[in-house]
Formats: structure tokens, sequence, C-alpha cells
């Protein structure tokens, strides 16, 4: 019996101080992500995310199309109200949420003939190194004049072939002053 009792105390002490170990790993992982601390996945998005600006810029919607999974993904604009008020004034039918593809936005990309420059300020990444939810302000600017302003997130996994993009929600605030 003593037997059993010392081996179930022992048991349990190398349970309870792995699960503190652990535990203790998780706190240190989330703090230095709270802290904004790079980590290798942070940097790798970060990557990401310079790649899509360069696509973009150079007018590469086939390279644009490939950071996205094929299958599943979204694209959504969502008007803000001041935006949605003054493009309604415009055109009583403008639509408050836009669905809308990475397909249609890399043909864009591919068919302008303007300077495109997505410009990404207060950059926020969480991530456990296996999904990432990103989070920015944005301006969009063509021809060097402001087009698009707001708040951006992408949700991103990391595939076998590095990180891709799931999801983009944007909100947007048009500049229709010259339309």
């Amino acid at each position: 019996m003593k037997i059993s009792i010392r081996f179930a105390l022992y048991v349990w002490l190398i349970w309870t101080a792995t699960a503190s170990f652990a535990q203790s790993s998780i706190n240190q992982a989330t703090e230095e992500q709270s802290a904004g601390l790079s980590t290798p996945a942070t940097a790798e998005i970060e990557h990401l995310m310079g790649v899509f600006h360069q696509a973009v810029a150079s007018h590469d919607g086939a390279r644009v199309s490939s950071m996205f999974i094929d299958d599943g993904s979204t694209w959504f604009n969502v008007l803000s109200d001041e935006g949605y008020a003054r493009l309604r004034a415009k055109n009583p039918a403008v639509l408050k949420v836009r669905h809308s593809s990475f397909q249609e936005f890399a043909k864009f990309v591919s068919s302008s003939h303007a300077a495109l420059d997505p410009q990404h300020s207060n950059i926020q990444i969480h991530t456990d190194g296996t999904i990432a939810s990103v989070y920015f302000n944005y301006v969009f600017t063509i021809d060097g004049k402001p087009e698009n302003q707001g708040s951006e997130t992408w949700q991103v996994i990391k595939t076998s072939d590095g990180w891709k993009i799931v999801a983009i929600t944007y909100s947007s605030n048009p500049n229709v002053s010259e339309r």
C-alpha cells in the first residue's frame, strides 16, 4: 500500500510540475505576442504582407491570387456609416456590405494602369504558429491619391506551402469627393 501511495504521489508531482511548466510556456508565448515581440510566425506573416503589397504595386494579379486558399476564401467590404451615406446619396442602390473575391481583386490589380499602393499601419498579429489573425489600418492610394481607407483584418493559416490568406474583411471609407 505504501508503494502505491508513494507512486501515486510521485505521478501527481510530475503531472503538476509538467502542467505548471506547460502553462508557464503558454503564458510566456501569450505575453510575447501581447508585447509585440516577433516570433518566426509573425515574421513570416509580415513577409506575406510585404509580398502582397509588392504584388499589388507591380500589378501582379497572379501573385496576389497565389497567396489565397483556392476553396472557401472570402472577401467582404463593409462601408462605414459615413461612406455609405455619401455613396447612397449618389446612388440609392449602393450596398453597405459587398461580397467579392480575391479573383476579382487580382483581375483589378492586373488590368489597372494606375499606380497602386496599399499602405498598412498599426499592424497587430495574433498567432499560435498555425493560424493567425492580422488587423491593421490601411490607406489604398491610386496614382498617389487616397482612394479608400479604413481597417482591415486577414485570417491566415499555415499550409505545407507556407502562410495563405483565408479571408479578408475590411471597412471602407472611400474618397468620393471627386466622383
